[in-house]
C-alpha cells in the first residue's frame, strides 16, 4: 500500500495544536500559533480533495478510468477523505469493459451464454455457503470447474485466454476474484435490465478474500431435481426466505442451458434475443405457459436429463427447480408421471398446447394453502405482475445483496476517487 503524504509550510506545533483542539485537549499553545490554528480550522472544509491522503491498492490503479454512466457531478461531496481503495470509477470501468466484451460477441447464442454465464459464475460462488461447515465458503472467488454442476463455467473463467479471465489478469488483478465476479455480474444485470433500472452499484460492498482451493464446493450446489434442493441450499444453509430464493432464481431470465454442458438445452424464455434481457418475463413464462415434462426417465432411459419444455420447438425449457416454485411436481418427477401446467390452452388451429396426450390429460397440481411452498408460488405471481419490472427488481436487489455478502462481516462500500469527473 502506498501512502501519499501532504506537507504544509507551518510549524509542527501549530498542526499538533490544531488537531489536539479537535480532540478536546488543553489549549497550551501561544497566541501566534492559536491564530494559525483558527485559520487552519477555517481552511480545512474548503480544501480541494487533493488535500487529503490518497491510498492505492497497488500501482496498477493510478491511471484514470472512464465510465459508461452519465458524468454528472454529485449533489454533495463525500465528507470523508477520498481514497483509491475500491472506487466508484473503478467499478464503472469494469462495467464499461463488460459492455465492450459483450459487443464483441457476434453470435446470439454465444452472447446469451456469456451474459448468463457471468451471473451464474457469481451465483455458484455464493451458493456453496454453509455456515455449519469448518469452511463456510460463500463468495470467495473459487469454484470447482470439474464438478458437473459447474459445467460450462470454464468457458467463462479459465486458466488460459477466456476474455473475462484475461480482463482480470491484465487490468484488475489488484481486485479479488470474488469482488470482481460480483461486480461483473452486477454490470451484466444493470446493462441488460430494462431502461438500466436494476442498478446495484450503491449496494455493492468489497473486501472479499479469495480462496485458492474449494474442494467439495460443487457438491454443495443445488441439484436441478426439485424444491427439496432449494429448501436445503437457499433456505436452510443460506438462510433465505422463499421470496428471496424465488427472486434469485429469477436470474434464469438471462442466459441459456446447453446440451454440451448441463445436458439441459434451451432458454428459459422464448428466444436467445429475449434471454439477453434481465426482466420479469421468466415469471410470466413460468405461470402462463403449458409446461410439460421432457426426457422422462432422463439418463436412466439413455436420454438427456429430465426437465420441462413448452411449445412445439422444444427450444424453451424449465428445470424441476423452476417449475416446482409454482407446481407440486415431486410425485410426478419421482414416478415419471407426465402432467401439464396448463391443460386448457390451444394453438390457433386447435391443437392442445400440452402437445402430448397423456400430459394434456393430467394438470400439474398447485400447492395447498397450508403448504410452506405456497409462499414460493405467491412470489412467482407477484414478481410477474404489474406494468413494469419493479416488483422483481426490488426483490432481486435485496436477495442478491444478501447472498453475495453471506459469511462476510467487514465489507466496505465504494468510495469516491480523489481526481475524477465525479468531483
Amino acid at each position: 500500500m502506498k501512502l501519499v503524504i501532504v506537507t504544509f509550510t507551518i510549524t509542527a506545533a501549530a498542526v499538533g495544536g490544531a488537531f489536539s483542539k479537535l480532540d478536546g485537549a488543553n489549549d497550551d499553545i501561544g497566541p501566534e500559533h492559536r491564530k494559525l490554528q483558527t485559520d487552519l480550522l477555517t481552511l480545512i472544509p474548503t480544501l480541494s480533495p487533493s488535500f487529503y491522503p490518497t491510498y492505492y491498492i497497488n500501482n496498477a490503479d493510478t491511471d484514470p478510468v472512464s465510465s459508461l454512466r452519465p458524468s454528472t457531478n454529485p449533489t454533495a461531496r463525500p465528507t470523508m477523505p477520498c481514497t483509491r481503495s475500491f472506487t466508484v470509477a473503478m467499478y464503472d470501468s469494469i462495467e464499461e469493459d463488460i459492455a465492450t466484451l459483450t459487443r464483441d460477441i457476434e453470435d446470439e447464442e454465444d452472447r446469451t451464454h456469456f451474459l448468463g454465464g457471468i451471473v451464474r459464475l457469481a451465483a455458484h460462488d455464493f451458493m456453496d455457503f454453509d455456515p455449519s461447515s469448518f469452511a463456510p465458503m460463500g463468495s470467495d472467488g473459487c469454484f470447482d470447474p470439474d464438478h458437473p454442476r459447474n459445467a460450462g463455467l470454464d468457458d467463462i473463467w479459465c486458466d488460459d485466454d477466456c476474455p473475462l479471465t484475461v480482463l482480470h489478469r491484465t487490468k484488475y488483478s489488484h481486485i479479488s476474484r470474488a469482488d470482481f465476479w460480483v461486480v461483473c455480474a452486477n454490470a451484466v444485470i444493470y446493462q441488460t435490465s430494462v431502461d438500466n433500472a436494476l442498478d446495484m452499484r450503491d449496494t455493492f460492498r468489497w473486501g472479499r478474500k479469495d480462496r485458492d482451493s474449494c474442494i467439495g464446493s460443487g457438491q454443495r450446489l443445488p441439484r436441478p431435481s426439485g424444491c427439496q434442493q432449494i429448501e436445503a441450499v437457499f433456505l436452510r444453509k443460506m438462510g433465505l426466505s422463499w421470496r428471496e430464493a424465488v427472486a434469485l432464481l429469477g436470474a434464469h431470465t438471462l442466459g441459456r442451458g446447453d446440451r454440451d454442458f448441463s445436458g439441459h438445452h434451451g432458454t428459459w424464455k422464448d428466444s436467445n434475443e429475449d434471454a439477453q434481457v434481465f426482466d420479469k418475463q421468466y415469471f410470466v413464462e413460468l405461470s402462463t405457459n403449458a409446461w410439460r415434462m421432457r426426457n422422462v426417465g432422463g439418463p436412466d432411459n439413455g436420454g438427456a436429463p429430465q426437465d420441462w419444455t413448452t411449445g412445439r420447438s422444444g427450444d424453451q425449457m424449465m428445470l424441476n427447480t423452476d417449475v416446482c416454485l409454482l407446481y407440486d411436481i415431486d410425485e410426478n418427477v419421482d414416478t415419471g408421471t407426465p402432467c401439464c401446467a396448463v391443460t386448457d390452452s390451444t394453438f390457433p388451429e386447435g391443437e392442445n398446447q400440452c402437445i402430448e396426450q397423456e400430459a394434456a390429460s393430467r394438470r400439474c397440481s398447485r400447492y395447498s394453502q397450508n403448504d410452506s411452498r405456497r409462499a414460493a408460488g405467491r412470489a412467482v405471481i407477484e414478481y410477474g405482475d404489474g406494468d413494469d419490472n419493479s416488483n422483481f427488481y426490488s426483490a432481486f436487489r435485496e436477495a442478491w445483496t444478501k447472498a453475495t455478502t453471506l459469511g462476510h462481516s467487514n465489507l466496505s462500500p465504494l468510495e469516491w476517487p480523489c481526481d475524477s469527473e465525479y468531483w
